[in-house]
């Protein structure tokens, strides 16, 4: 039996969360009884905007509650932003240096939380590349930030986060 569930509330940061997924009941069951039991496995999808900040601070939080827990940190870097920034910055290495200094907020809130994470860069739609990623690595939750699109943007471009609800096997936090 497939229930959806749906959830709103707000961290204790103020951040807004969403968390949505069809999910089977005995997953339901795991809910009610504690994110301990859950989540040990987590897949951070981050673009460097304030709200992927925001949902590496929101999966860091989940992460410290599980013992053991796993972070892997993705960036996706779209092809057309790449063509952009090679001419500009004339070198790989100093493009896979800005890479990572757009996520570097986010390691560091893992490692304050002690949480023990793997950063991957990876190039290509983000889209379709966050969900070949989750749905291959068998990860317990996928935590990707809103990009707060208007409602007619949304509707014409799609968002990251939308898709990737949709097209992930797993749960998936959104926190905008």
């Amino acid at each position: 039996m497939i229930i959806c569930f749906f959830d709103k509330g707000i961290f204790a940061d103020g951040s807004n969360i969403i968390l949505y997924r069809p999910i089977y009941r005995r997953a339901l069951e795991k809910t009610v009884e504690g994110v301990d039991k859950m989540y040990k496995s987590i897949l951070l999808a981050a673009d460097g905007s304030e709200n992927s900040t925001r949902a590496g601070n929101q999966a860091a939080q989940l992460a410290s509650l599980v013992k053991g827990a796993e972070v892997t940190l993705v960036y996706v870097s779209d092809f057309k932003e790449d063509s952009h920034e090679e001419l500009h910055d004339g070198g790989a290495i100093e493009f896979e240096l800005s890479r990572k200094k757009k996520i570097q907020p986010i390691r560091e809130a893992l490692e304050r939380e002690k949480i023990f994470y793997k950063t991957k860069i990876l190039h290509g739609r983000p889209a379709p590349t966050i969900i070949e990623l989750a749905n291959e690595g068998n990860f317990d939750l996928v935590v990707i930030g809103s990009r707060g699109l208007n409602a007619l943007s949304e509707i014409m471009l799609g968002s990251v986060s939308h898709k990737v609800v949709n097209g992930v096997n797993c749960p998936v936090l959104v926190v905008k």
